[in-house]
Parts: structure tokens; sequence; C-alpha cells
């Protein structure tokens, strides 16, 4: 047993032996790689020649303008600035006149908002459309719209008629007579005078003077005092319209269309 024990001891031995003599012959050649590593000498890189400088140019001011007006991060920024002006909104279309009365409270004038448009009275202070009728005298009109205002007459308010043609020349034309419900009326023609009318409408006597009267503007005509021809009838390419007003009933003969 003790035979074994001893050389199981110096086998040990040995194998520690061999070991040392490795480690020791691995660290000797390290040390001869780094002391040839160390002892090499560096070769030297070639030395390319600088790039000649150009010659710095004189400072200019006018040169830093730009920076002085523009904001840097911005070329699109300068100190002019311009402001474009709004185009002008347009004047809407006046209204369209058709007369005018006064019954003591003051003017009243009647308008449609345009051509054709329902026929309305109206006083000082009231809107017509986009206009605002500040006032009424029986000289002219005032309206406001968009803070603006503008005068106009009852003339340049009306519908420009066409002029008719020429006809060839004849006699003084009378007065037609027709009758409705089996009343006389009078008819006007083209050519027939106010005068003419009045004298037509007397001659027919008290009571009987339906039809259209004198033209008043607009091709709109007043009714004849004494007319009793119904609301609604037709005479000489005429229609009879009333409308109550806060004055009262208001009668007047439009174009039958």
């Amino acid at each position: 047993m003790n035979r074994k024990l001893i050389f199981l001891n110096l086998l040990l031995l040995a194998g520690v032996a061999l070991a040392g003599r490795q480690y020791r012959q691995h660290w000797l050649d390290a040390r001869a790689r780094e002391h040839a590593v160390l002892n090499r000498k560096a070769q030297a890189a070639p030395v390319m020649p600088a790039p000649r400088a150009e010659a710095a140019q004189p400072l200019q001011a006018s040169s830093y303008l730009p920076v002085a007006q523009n904001l840097i991060f911005s070329k699109d920024r300068n100190p002019v600035v311009v402001i474009e002006a709004q185009p002008e909104k347009p004047v809407p279309p006046f209204p369209v006149a058709h007369g005018m009365m006064d019954l003591g409270a003051g003017p009243t004038v009647i308008l449609s908002e345009k051509a054709g448009g329902q026929q309305k009275t109206y006083r000082g202070g009231d809107k017509v459309g986009p206009f605002l009728l500040a006032s009424v005298t029986k000289q002219d009109l005032l309206f406001e719209w968009e803070g603006k205002k503008f005068t106009k007459t009852i003339a340049e308010l009306k519908v420009k008629e066409k002029a008719p043609e020429a006809a060839p020349a004849a006699g003084p034309a009378s007065p037609a007579v027709s009758t409705i419900g089996g009343k006389p009326g009078v008819v006007p023609h083209e050519t027939t005078t106010p005068e003419a009318l009045v004298q037509a409408q007397k001659s027919i006597g008290p009571g009987d003077n339906s039809g259209p009267g004198i033209d008043i503007g607009g091709s709109v005509r007043a009714c004849s005092p004494g007319d009793t021809s119904p609301a609604g009838a037709v005479m000489g390419g005429y229609r009879k319209v009333i409308n109550d007003t806060p004055f009262g009933k208001s009668c007047r003969w439009e174009p039958a269309r």
C-alpha cells in the first residue's frame, strides 16, 4: 500500500515539473515577441504638401446687408411689408321706385327691392333689402349701406321704359270706353294725354269713372276718383290692385301680365 502512494506522489511531482517547464517556455516566447515588437523601427509615412491658402478678401460692409435685413433662418423675410388692398365690395342694385305720397304724416315712398318685385310702402328708418332708408323727403331719398350714404331721386330709381316706336301721324286719339259689369270705364290709349283722360272720365258721369287713371311712374296708373271696379279687374291692359296700408286702402292699376 505504501509503495502505491509513493509511486502516485512521484507521478504527480513529475507532472507538476513538466507543467512548470511548459509555462516557463511560454513565458519566454512571449517576452521574445514583445522585445521584437518594441525594437521594430516604424516607417515614416510620406508627408503630403499642404494646400496653398487663398488670399483673404477685404471686408465689405455691403456684404452684411442681407444679414441685417433678413431673418437668418428664412430667406423670404425682409423689412418691406406689402399690404395687399382688399377689393372694394360692389354696391348692390338699388330698389325700384314706383311713386310717393304724403297723407299728412310725412312722405311715404312706394318701392320694390327689384324690378318686378312686390311693391311696399316705406318711410325713413325702414330696411329695404340690403339698404337702410335713412330719410325720405319730397325731393330725394337717402340710403345707407356698409357705412356709405347714397342720395337718389324718385326719377333715378324708376324703371326706364323703352321709347315707343314711331307711329304714322294721325289725328288726336280719343279715349276708348269699355264696360265691366255693365258699367262704362275709360281705357287709356298710348297717346292719350292726362287732360284728355280726365275729360273723358268726366263725360262718363260721376260714380262711373272705372278704369286706370293718370300715370304715376313705373308703368303704374292711379285709380280715378269714384272708381267702382272691383279688385282684379282688367281694363286696357291694366289690372286693378287694392292693398291695405297703415294709411288705409291703396289703389292702383298695374300692367296686366
